[in-house]
């Protein structure tokens, strides 16, 4: 992915490029390739590309009308966008393109972009500028409110550095940190925003302003008279989003696990290859031989032989974790920010830079769309809700003898989406860690619930509104993902294309699973696609080990022998519950694995803060602490002082 930097101002003096040049310097190291940029009398921008496609060529673009755009970002629908402008480029270029649609239309332009990308729009004769990014977002893009002006950015990075004043951790952040991950429009720090997707940020001397440009219809339902009718449209949804993500100047590689979703990846993307002549996939692998209940290799070899190539595989058993190894010398921005390369990185870099690869394949996002996950309670919702009650006993009875379990608990927890989640219900089911102090649990109840929402009997289909709380998870997981400066690559999400997810949400539930068929769809469209041996394997086991063995690889004894716990210290966690469970995962004990590594990671990005930025982060007083809030300073591992 190509980077975006940018900073304007409202007084109407001229920008100066020392501001620039200094976003640059904390940027330069994830660009190659160098910046372009663009100087005018009240912005500049810097433009660092990494091209993977024809149109990804650019710079800084300055539209007849005196609109500056700089873009970033893949165009799937190209020709359909240039014909319908009324006066397209000649050039082949997304920026050029993409610059004439909303010199044109404005964002009324937005919705057509079909892609991954991000967006920044300056307009000098009202001052203003536009921030937006693509429906489920690939692209990271963060702004910094100024008192004159506003700076944006691609990495978060060059925004923290140019803050000029102590930055504050945001709280909010801290807790979805700890639970799934947090809301996308949210930055570890106040007054760093991020634009969500699927919305533009317009920002004048006025203010700010966000607004939503795209959502899914839920009233849009597809309803065909043969099963076989959904497998024809499924397979060519799949072949549409595959070819578009496999279009590349470079080789594309893609993540062969040996499960279902990235084999079906593989193997479509072998099929277009054979039709239209596209350049045959490379695939890289990862395996852990000591995983007892994790042995991908005899199905992504099966796979291989099947193609007759080989791809690259990586053992990651002994990889080692980057937990809590931050590069030193540098501010991490975010818990998820550039950790000093593993075994793992380097192996992944060296499959990469064999063959020039900059684009890696994804399956993230099939088990959630696709029913990877077999549930009924989706489709119960809807025939509930919809008082089709003959239909219902049929289904639940089907359900409960495919699950093992009775018609009363399956009733119960399909009523149970339509209530309201509280505090105390979420104590008791222990999706709040115990470690977690109560009063930041309280008050930040939303985000430490993994943002669960009840089910609304009124308006879309329960199982619509299903459908995009999972894929909400999947929006926040993206936000998170660094841009990595050791591995250099883009990475794509077929599973992720707008195409396919219209048509998934507008077809019935029990066409993507059926008692004792999960994944009905993919495993009857791919039959003579996929070997059967993959497509209808058991679903791959959720690896325990290997994350106890993390706990055992990363120098975390400091958080056993009783240091001070920046977690602790600032109300976030209780540090001796934390030792507890931590004792009890080393010793294989029962305890919440995830949220624990979590805290160990939370814990280890606090560390590397207060290493690193010593005068530049100001910690929130704990909860109940008098005085004025957030203003605790963290020095070393310690909180020493309050203003």
């Amino acid at each position: 992915m190509s980077v975006i930097l940018g900073r304007c101002n409202f007084d109407g003096w001229r920008e100066s490029n020392d501001h620039l040049a200094e976003m640059q310097s904390h940027a330069n190291h994830f660009v190659p390739d160098g910046f372009r940029c663009h100087f005018g009398k009240d912005i500049a921008v810097a433009y660092g590309e990494f091209q993977t496609t024809p149109e990804s060529s650019g710079s800084p673009f300055v539209t007849p009308s005196g609109l500056v755009v700089c873009f970033d970002g893949r165009i799937d629908n190209y020709e359909d966008l240039k014909g319908g402008l009324t006066d397209p480029p000649s050039a082949l270029s997304g920026l050029a393109l993409v610059a004439t649609a909303f010199d044109e239309c404005g964002t009324a332009c937005l919705p057509r972009l079909i892609g991954d990308w991000a967006l920044s729009v300056w307009n000098p004769r009202d001052r203003s500028l536009l921030l937006a990014k693509d429906f489920v977002g690939t692209r990271q893009l963060y702004f910094l409110p100024e008192p004159n002006g506003i700076a944006w950015s691609t990495l978060l990075d060059p925004l923290v550095a140019l803050a000029g004043r102590p930055l504050v951790l945001n709280d909010e952040y801290l807790a979805g940190c700890l639970a799934s991950f947090p809301a996308v429009e949210q930055t570890p720090f106040v007054g760093i925003e991020a634009v969500a997707p699927a919305t533009f940020v317009r920002i004048d001397p006025k203010g700010k302003s966000v607004r939503r440009y795209w959502d899914f219809d839920a009233g849009r339902e597809i309803r065909y008279s043969k099963d076989a009718e959904y497998e024809e449209h499924f397979r060519e949804v799949l072949a549409r989003s595959v070819h578009r993500c496999v279009r590349s100047l470079a080789p594309v590689t893609a993540e062969l696990s040996g499960g279902v979703d990235s084999s079906a990846i593989v193997c479509m993307a072998d099929r277009l290859a054979r039709k239209s002549g596209l350049e045959t996939l490379r695939t890289v692998s990862y395996y852990d031989d000591s995983e007892p209940d994790w042995n991908e290799r005899p199905y992504f070899t099966l796979l291989e032989e099947n193609r007759g190539i080989r791809g690259w595989h990586i053992d990651v058993g002994d990889g080692g974790s980057p937990l809590l190894d931050y590069e030193e010398g540098r501010l991490p921005s975010t818990p998820w920010s550039d950790m000093k390369p593993s075994a793992i990185d380097s192996s992944l870099k060296a499959c990469l830079d064999s063959y020039g690869g900059r684009v890696l394949l994804s399956g993230l996002g099939g088990d959630e769309i696709l029913g990877g996950v077999p549930t009924p309670l989706p489709e119960l919702a809807d025939l509930l809700r919809g008082i089709r009650l003959v239909r219902f006993g049929g289904q639940i009875v089907d359900w409960s003898l495919a699950q093992r379990t009775t018609v009363w608990s399956l009733a119960a927890a399909t009523a149970k989406l339509f209530c309201p989640v509280t505090n105390a219900s979420m104590a008791r089911s222990g999706a709040i860690p115990s470690w977690i102090r109560p009063q930041f649990a309280k008050r930040h109840p939303d985000a430490l619930s993994g943002f669960h929402r009840r089910l609304c009997v009124l308006g879309p289909r329960p199982s619509f509104q299903e459908n995009l709380l999972a894929l909400d998870g999947i929006r926040r997981q993206l936000a998170v993902q660094p841009l990595w400066s050791h591995v250099r690559h883009e990475k794509r999400y077929p599973y992720l294309n707008r195409d396919l997810l219209e048509f998934i949400y507008a077809i019935p539930r029990d066409q993507l699973v059926r008692p004792h068929q999960r994944r009905s769809l993919m495993r009857r469209s791919l039959a003579g696609i996929v070997p059967d041996a993959i497509l209808n394997r058991r679903r791959k086991a959720v690896v325990t080990r290997r994350a106890r063995k993390t706990f055992l690889s990363c120098p975390i004894d400091p958080f056993r022998r009783g240091e001070d716990m920046i977690a602790d210290s600032i109300g976030v966690i209780d540090a001796g519950r934390f030792r507890s469970a931590l004792g009890n995962a080393i010793h294989n004990l029962d305890v919440q694995i995830i949220p624990l590594l979590r805290t160990c990671a939370l814990e280890g990005w606090l560390r590397a803060l207060a290493r690193e930025g010593l005068d530049q982060i100001a910690w929130p007083l704990p909860l109940g602490c008098e005085g004025p809030q957030l203003s605790v300073i963290a020095t070393s591992h310690k909180v020493l002082s309050a203003e």
